[in-house]
């Protein structure tokens, strides 16, 4: 038997790709130079100094975490989703043929479009990685698109 927990709640991360630097060092500058150096307890100007570069951080520095990234995922893939769901929900309240044929029809239209943006993102990501220096990245990659969960091993027992 295979038994694999759930994922712990993710916790969001610094996007340093999208932050705004010269935000962040006004405010930074701004917030430690209202500091008072001249205390005597070191440990909370430490902390008054920590404090403040935290603070301009949060507010230059945008913070976030999905949980169940698809670096193939689009708008597209997501409607054709619901429309399933949508088809799925009618078939369980009124099993017609006409019915279950747009359900199949919905189903067979988002697995084409699924595997057309899982081949195309897989494509365009391995053009651009450099083995040489990405080989890490690669294998992360991968591992993700085939939604392998490296944080977990699975009990087995």
């Amino acid at each position: 038997m295979n038994y694999k927990p759930s994922n712990p709640k993710t916790f969001p991360r610094w996007n340093y790709s999208k932050a705004d630097w010269v935000k962040f060092a006004t405010l930074s500058d701004k917030l430690c130079k209202s500091l008072k150096c001249d205390d005597s307890n070191v440990n909370r100007a430490c902390k008054n100094f920590n404090k403040a570069i935290l603070e301009a951080a949060n507010r230059s520095i945008p913070r976030g975490a999905r949980r169940n990234y698809r670096p193939y995922w689009t708008e597209e893939l997501q409607e054709l989703e619901n429309e399933v769901t949508n088809c799925r929900e009618q078939v369980e309240c009124s099993p017609t043929l006409n019915n279950n044929i747009a359900l199949k029809a919905s189903t067979a239209r988002h697995k084409k479009a699924f595997n057309k943006a899982v081949r195309t993102s897989w494509k365009q990501k391995t053009e651009s990685l450099n083995l040489d220096k990405d080989g890490q990245k690669l294998w992360k990659l991968t591992k993700a698109m085939n939604d392998v969960d490296t944080k977990q091993i699975p009990i087995v027992i």
